[in-house]
């Protein structure tokens, strides 16, 4: 039998304390010796039947080692790591005793928890947090924008137009050199101001011509023209603009509307306006969310672990990393200065005080994920990936990533009950003239927040669960603990 009980050392520190029956310690050493028994070598003794005693007596330093590790870890395995919150990996404290036969055997295993802090005013935060609205001009550059994915060349009927800047220009064309000589006869040649490649040298000519405009000019055509023949030769040139061109977005209408996927200019404008304030909507929430982290920091001060502060620098790192990949570079080659990685380690700080802070906070309001919360995410997880909500479960139980994602869950509905409870504001309270801040500090803070907010929310995204893999503060990294073992075993 193995018996356990935890001592608290202090907010967030815990030594599990444990003990290992002497039967059971000489029934892991026999179970041991039989199955080496099976497979030694040893020269005078056919295989299988070499004494105990002679195995004892040259293999009991190692035997004894892999018991110990063995007993150890059944012996963890017996702690509710997710009731216990533990945040860090597991360590030996002290040397570990060694094993021996007919003898109890007791050993202690440090972790670190997630400390349950007592939150302070963490209800009616003041938050800036205006309604959103999309504008008229707001929605009318979105539909301009929208139209100029339709632009076509179109010939344009003004007599009086001029050709500009990114006009196409059909000329009639003809090049003679000094002797008199046609080098150039294009009855038809469409010029593209600003981006012809062969002609250059001419646009400046060209410029300001109107459609049946003729005229004769002195032309030298560049060293940048795709004709060889041609570059920097001078050349007594006709040239007749026969018609413009230009790109030209259509006017919308309900046929163009209805073409673009609409029922009408009507609807258009309405569904551009809601997307555009649904957008800005979610823009003012995260705003809040940030200033609402801010403030339960600020006002709650408390020691975090160190592996949860060392769990979060690892994720903004593995975020930036992600970052680079998405842009088309190897995530392996990203390298962090010094400067960087204290910008980070702030940022870790900030992120793992907000995580405990929401934890305490939940813990005091029973704020439990249900099931409808979990497939409420993962139906968004399969909209913003394209994928459908099997394929994204799917996934999630390949990775292992269901803890990671409820735990997520659980960060995102606390902070939204937080919001809930916080007192909006349209603008910023003038501050006390005598107030002053450090700006710097102001700004630092705010790129915290933002960093924590952007863990609880990016990180539910189903790339993001899966490179948290390993980083969650479940602590379940059973191969760890044997590290530590070996490591304290020397």
């Amino acid at each position: 039998m193995i018996e356990f009980k935890i001592e608290e050392v202090n907010a967030y520190r815990r030594h599990i304390h444990f003990s290992v029956e002497a039967e059971l310690v000489s029934n892991s050493l026999s179970e041991a010796y039989d199955d080496l028994k099976k497979n030694a070598r040893i020269q005078g003794f056919r295989k299988g039947h070499v004494p105990t005693r002679i195995l004892k007596k040259r293999f009991w330093r190692g035997v004894h080692a892999d018991v110990a590790q063995k007993l150890v870890q059944q012996g963890y395995e017996k702690v509710d790591i997710k009731e216990l919150e533990v945040v860090s990996q597991p360590s030996i404290e002290g040397q570990l005793p060694e094993l021996k036969e007919g003898a109890a055997f007791e050993f202690i295993i440090g972790v670190d928890v997630r400390p349950h802090v007592s939150v302070d005013n963490y209800k009616g935060i003041e938050v800036v947090y205006p309604t959103a609205e999309a504008t008229e001009e707001e929605v009318n550059a979105n539909i301009d924008r929208q139209l100029a994915g339709k632009k076509r060349i179109v010939e344009v009927e003004d007599t009086s137009a001029t050709v500009g800047d990114g006009d196409y220009a059909l000329l009639a064309l003809v090049l003679t050199d000094e002797n008199g000589e046609e080098v150039v006869n294009e009855p038809g040649t469409m010029f593209h101001m600003g981006n012809n490649k062969f002609y250059t040298g001419l646009e400046k000519h060209v410029a300001g011509m109107k459609a049946g405009e003729s005229k004769s000019e002195e032309v030298t055509i560049t060293e940048d023209s795709n004709f060889e023949h041609l570059r920097n030769k001078t050349f007594s040139a006709n040239i007749e603009l026969k018609q413009i061109q230009r790109m030209s977005a259509p006017e919308l209408s309900d046929e163009l509307a209805v073409e673009m996927g609409y029922e009408s200019v009507e609807d258009m404008k309405g569904k551009v306006a809601a997307d555009i304030s649904s957008s800005k909507e979610e823009n003012l929430k995260n705003q809040a969310r940030v200033q609402i982290l801010q403030h339960l920091v600020e006002h709650n001060e408390f020691e975090v672990p160190q592996a949860m502060v060392e769990e979060q620098l690892r994720a903004l790192m593995n975020e930036l990393r992600m970052q680079q990949m998405y842009m088309g570079r190897n995530p392996d080659d990203v390298q962090f200065s010094d400067a960087q990685i204290r910008d980070l380690s702030t940022r870790a700080v900030f992120a793992a005080k907000a995580a405990c802070l929401l934890g305490s906070v939940n813990d005091l309001e029973g704020l439990k994920v249900t099931d409808e919360d979990i497939e409420a995410k993962l139906e968004e997880l399969a909209v913003s990936q394209g994928q459908t909500v099997e394929a994204i479960k799917q996934y999630i139980n390949m990775e292992q990533a269901s803890d990671m994602l409820s735990e997520r869950v659980q960060e995102e509905k606390t902070l939204n009950w937080l919001l809930e409870q916080a007192v909006r504001l349209d603008a910023p309270k003038e501050a006390p003239i005598e107030a002053s801040a450090d700006e710097s500090a102001v700004e630092e803070s705010t790129e915290s927040a933002s960093t924590a907010v952007s863990m609880s929310n990016s990180k539910a995204e189903l790339i993001e669960v899966a490179e948290s893999l390993g980083l969650s503060t479940s602590g379940k990294n059973k191969s760890q603990l044997l590290e530590a073992i070996n490591a304290a075993q020397g």
